[in-house]
């Protein structure tokens, strides 16, 4: 066949031949177990042996156990699911059927990871709006449940329960308004990772409206009880968890609007998650100028410890891309829930990263993590790329492996 084509085919040929080469090269020397993305038109991007999600992986979340040496990374798995009774017509155009939480391990410092475990499991589903609850043969809105924004942490102390795990779930039909709706944050426990989780708890809800009947039944705590400044407050998603000095902290995006976050709030336990209070809000949408230029809101926050001192990481963006970069700031103290700002009440930012500007659409970054025991992993950063149509969503390794000291 080589000898039928011309001589600019066959340059053509012999120089992808040697790109893709010279990137299999370049992936291979850096260590990390990861996958050239030059179809897509992106930097490589981390792979999970045995992870199954066709369409991707996004929204990690890392945790260390000093014990065992051992790192963990939660995250969503994106895929589409054959056995899905929902037709097409319920989902919209280029969007996604399941979104599982998974686990992956690794014992090189995130070098390389290895699928352990499904912890939180999409599936089919079928909801009742709050008129047909109390109708028996109602016919309800047929969609998936999803789990997003999986967050992990290790508390030693807790007997039975040393690994924690949350997530955003929520139910979807193609409508943001009924996922928001439907909205509420889960938790599983265990006491080893690697060997099962508890049952799911409905851990937290807005208030009697939110959920809506009858899935607030039965919630362990609506959060708009706990201070009378989140009365405004209809829903709630990007749960991100830290555990630090016998304290589990805790950030979540709390929404007025169903398509636009209103603020970063920030609630914490001091009993390992038996009970929850309320310390402040972070930041809300009008500091969103401060991070750059049409910047209109804030979300997918989540909290970064490096030599015993606690930060902010949130990402910014608008209506025309939701995640456009993410930024750090550090606390002036985080038993009050304040960040650092200046004299000007503008928040103190000592980290800024854009999103990769070559392949970005509106989706954007989703939330980083980072932690200063993985060595190997640096800062993550889950970006969707469209051009990547068989692999969209993807978890990104900056190279940057620690918070500037400019604080």
């Amino acid at each position: 066949m080589l000898k039928e084509l011309n001589y600019i085919q066959k340059i053509i040929i012999a120089a992808s031949t040697i790109f893709i080469i010279i990137t299999i090269v370049k992936v291979a020397g850096g260590g990390l177990n990861m996958v050239a993305d030059s179809f897509g038109g992106g930097p490589p991007y981390i792979s999970v042996e045995g992870e199954n999600g066709k369409l991707g992986i996004y929204d990690p979340d890392i945790e260390y156990d000093p014990v065992t040496k051992q790192a963990y990374m939660i995250y969503s798995s994106l895929y589409t699911n054959s056995d899905n009774k929902v037709t097409r017509q319920h989902i919209k155009k280029n969007s996604f059927d399941g979104i599982s939480s998974h686990l992956a391990s690794s014992f090189d410092g995130g070098k390389n990871w290895k699928k352990l475990a499904t912890v939180f499991q999409t599936k089919n589903g079928e909801v009742l709006t709050s008129n047909q609850a109390s109708d028996m043969f109602a016919k309800g809105l047929e969609g998936m449940w999803r789990y997003e924004q999986p967050t992990i942490i290790h508390t030693p102390k807790d007997t039975g329960r040393e690994w924690k795990a949350y997530a955003y779930k929520y139910f979807w039909d193609g409508k943001i308004a009924n996922a928001r709706k439907y909205g509420i944050i889960v938790y599983k426990s265990s006491s080893n990772p690697s060997e099962g989780w508890s049952n799911e708890v409905k851990l937290f809800g807005t208030n009697n409206e939110f959920p809506v009947k009858p899935y607030n039944d039965n919630v362990a705590l609506k959060l708009n009880r706990l201070d009378k400044s989140l009365a405004d407050i209809k829903y709630y998603s990007d749960p991100s968890a830290l555990y630090a000095g016998g304290v589990i902290f805790m950030t979540l995006t709390a929404y007025i609007e169903p398509y636009h976050p209103d603020r970063t709030i920030l609630i914490a336990s001091t009993n390992l998650g038996r009970s929850w209070s309320y310390i402040n809000t972070l930041v809300n949408k009008n500091d969103a100028p401060y991070f750059g230029k049409n910047m209109t809101s804030l979300s997918n926050s989540s909290l970064i410890k490096q030599n015993n001192k606690i930060y902010l990481a949130t990402t910014y963006g608008n209506r025309q891309v939701k995640g456009q970069g993410f930024a750090i700031m550090p606390f002036a103290n985080i038993i009050k829930g304040q960040i650092k700002r200046d004299k000007k009440n503008k928040p103190i930012i000592i980290m800024q990263q854009e999103a990769y500007q070559k392949f970005l659409s509106s989706p954007g970054i989703g939330r980083v993590t980072f932690n200063e025991n993985i060595k190997e992993a640096g800062f993550l950063m889950p970006q969707v790329n469209r051009k990547n149509r068989g692999r969209p969503f993807n978890i990104y390794n900056l190279d940057i492996f620690s918070i500037p000291a400019k604080d």
